[in-house]
């Protein structure tokens, strides 16, 4: 549990994450640079992740 952010209590109900390398195949590249408008416009702030309160 040393991985979770201190507010989270459990991992109850929630299906464990499978990372498997080069799913993506051939649009890897295109997935990339398709999110680069998405950041750009809606920037992400992963300090959220970890606010108190």
């Amino acid at each position: 549990m040393a991985l979770l952010a201190p507010h989270i209590q459990s991992l109850q109900g929630l299906t464990p994450l499978e990372i498997r390398p080069g799913t993506f195949g051939s649009i890897a590249r295109a997935m990339g640079a398709a999110t680069l408008a998405l950041f750009a416009r809606y920037p992400l702030d992963h300090r959220v992740l970890y606010a108190e309160g």
